[in-house]
């Protein structure tokens, strides 16, 4: 597991953040089974929501992982880019 504060560059990642553990760890297999890359990291403190877990991927394909999300029926807190809430 990442901390996303760590990343050399993060400008072309979206990060999306869960209340429920398990719902993350849904979102990554999904993502991955789906052929999406994403892996899970602990989200940076302006978008912790409990869980401190969130997943990072390509945010270039934020509205196909929107929509597989909704198929899936994974419930998120939050899903945009990564880059908007470091600090």
């Amino acid at each position: 597991m990442e901390n996303s504060h760590n990343q050399s560059d993060s400008s072309n990642d979206g990060i999306i953040t869960f209340h429920k553990m398990e719902q993350s760890m849904r979102a990554e297999k999904f993502l991955k089974a789906a052929g999406f890359n994403a892996r899970i990291v602990v989200p940076p403190y302006l978008l912790d929501t409990g869980c401190n877990l969130g997943v990072i991927f390509d945010l270039g394909k934020l509205q196909e992982v929107e929509r597989l999300l909704k198929e899936k029926r994974v419930e998120y807190t939050h899903i945009g880019p990564l880059g908007e809430c470091e600090v």
